[in-house]
């Protein structure tokens, strides 16, 4: 059994006023011991070792043993590299073109930016993303097999066992009882099974309807204007990590770089890490075709068991140096403004607030009758049925894209199940257990 490392007590962000009352996924910011390995750019020869706010995600359709750990001997310990510190701290004043609605809302959010940048500038984090790297980058023994998952792993929240020895009984026994009633009752068996499955999809419906009442009473969602955003152009935004899992999608990187060009986010502040296989040459290729700027990189995730997305994520933030850290899929086309939105959006909240997620829905909307189906069931999740799920403090089953964190809550929470092929959901449930 695997057992957790003793907690570290870091400097928190500044504990400012919400500028609204509104509230998202919550989790406690006290970090695991808290990382970087080697990467490239994508214009640089390959080394030797490579190792529910109201801004919008146009997501395109195309989606038992015993456990010990021992230490990696490939363990990093690098230097998270700075972004430089501003030679102004001091909040700038809106524009004078501004409405004066808007004015209240510049100014605080200035305040809180500029209290961010010193609180970034003064704390050392690279004791902090070492200690993660040792403790993430230490292999697992899992029946005489040694697997990375680079992450913090709980044996017993783990996807790797599916079932557990109770569950595998009271399944059986409830296999065993359905028989013996089909031999017995025959058709009244058979009518019993569908009443229960009858009456198990109209709760569901009628939770759905429920929760879909509750958000259209309370607007739960996060808004916030473009003016307001682009009135802080010139303001001291944080360092911001932007995660791309690839696996064989030569061909969608050229559009995943165009919207991540197109994003509204000083350059000097960003992170942008091409998550790759080691055995996917043909995406790394492509990548270094483009000749891109220095902060967009390219990771190769060592080879090895469960070479699964939340395996990737979970190398992906050992070696993320921003205060905020994203997942974008290669086929997102995000809005530009929602980097600066998503920070606003915690501004706005306690510092307890872990996530923030973007609504999704398809920008091919008119393409045939299959894209329609699917925005009306996303334009239905994210605007109806997760805000009423907030709305009843329920947890939230986060989405696999557009995922906005804070990196130091992300590794207190321990990433990532790299077993978990929902792994968002998963840990949207995780936070909502923590409270």
């Amino acid at each position: 059994m695997t057992k957790l490392p003793q907690r570290l007590n870091l400097p928190q962000i500044p504990q400012t006023s919400p500028i609204n009352s509104a509230s998202q996924f919550k989790a406690p910011l006290t970090p695991l011991p808290g990382v970087l390995a080697s990467y490239e750019t994508p214009n640089t020869p390959v080394p030797t070792t490579i190792r529910s706010y109201d801004y919008t995600t146009n997501n395109a359709a195309s989606l038992t043993g015993s456990f010990q750990h021992t230490p990696s001997s490939q363990s990093p310990s690098i230097k998270a590299p700075g972004f430089g510190i501003p030679r102004t701290l001091r909040p700038t004043g809106p524009p004078d073109s501004l409405p004066l609605r808007y004015r209240e809302q510049v100014l605080r959010y200035n305040e809180w930016l500029v209290k961010q940048t010193k609180q970034d500038v003064l704390i050392d984090k690279h004791q902090e993303m070492n200690e993660y790297i040792q403790y993430a980058s230490q292999t697992l023994t899992v029946e005489g097999n040694a697997i990375a998952t680079f992450a913090p792993f709980r044996a017993e929240l783990s996807a790797l066992q599916t079932f557990t020895k109770k569950q595998v009984l009271g399944i059986g026994v409830l296999a065993l009882l359905v028989l013996i009633g089909i031999a017995l009752f025959r058709l009244e068996m058979l009518a019993v099974m569908l009443s229960a499955i009858t009456i198990t999809y109209f709760g569901n419906v009628l939770l759905s309807m429920v929760m879909a009442a509750r958000s259209l009473q309370i607007v739960s969602a996060e808004s916030i204007d473009d003016e307001v955003v682009h009135a802080l152009k010139d303001a001291q935004w944080p360092a911001y990590t932007i995660l791309c899992p690839l696996y064989k999608e030569a061909q969608v990187v050229p559009q995943f770089v165009q919207a991540m060009q197109a994003l509204d986010y000083p350059a000097n502040k960003l992170q942008i890490l091409f998550l790759t296989e080691t055995d996917d040459r043909a995406t790394r290729d492509a990548i270094r075709s483009l000749n891109l700027p220095k902060h967009f990189k390219i990771v190769t995730v060592p080879d090895g068991k469960p070479r699964t997305k939340p395996r990737a994520c979970n190398y992906g933030l050992m070696q993320t140096t921003g205060t905020y850290v994203v997942i974008f899929d290669a086929e997102d086309v995000p809005d530009p403004l929602q980097l600066k939105k998503a920070v606003l959006t915690f501004a706005n909240n306690e510092v307890d607030v872990a996530c923030v997620q973007a609504k999704l829905n398809f920008y091919n909307i008119k393409q045939n009758v299959l894209t329609r189906w699917f925005t009306i069931e996303y334009t239905t999740w994210f605007d109806l049925i997760l805000p009423g799920l907030q709305q009843a403090k329920f947890s939230l089953p986060l989405g696999g894209t557009s995922n906005h964190f804070r990196t130091s809550a992300l590794r207190a929470l321990g990433a990532w199940d790299a077993y978990n092929v929902t792994e968002d959901c998963d840990l949207g449930f995780f936070e909502g257990l923590l409270g």
